[in-house]
């Protein structure tokens, strides 16, 4: 198989494996985030943020960007 069209279906896997993720994380209350995670979270992180590789921006909400991000989430889900 040509290696770029391998690379090329592996992201196309990989972004469709991320928007059911992103969608699967929308229908968790908040309320619920702060239960603890499985012992092999950081083995998920660590292959995402390989796959991701320049890509990868931050696991959860940026240095000096939780005010945007607070608000952002009161927008999002109100009275929660």
């Amino acid at each position: 198989m040509n290696g770029a069209l391998y690379l090329a279906d592996v992201k196309r896997r990989f972004r469709e494996a991320q928007t059911q993720c992103d969608r699967a994380i929308a229908q968790v209350p908040l309320e619920l985030w702060s239960h603890r995670l499985d012992p092999h979270a950081g083995q998920v992180v660590f292959l995402s943020k390989h796959l991701a590789g320049s890509q990868w921006q931050t696991l959860s909400v940026p240095r000096h960007g939780s005010a945007a991000f607070n608000a952002s989430m009161a927008k999002r889900w109100p009275g929660v």
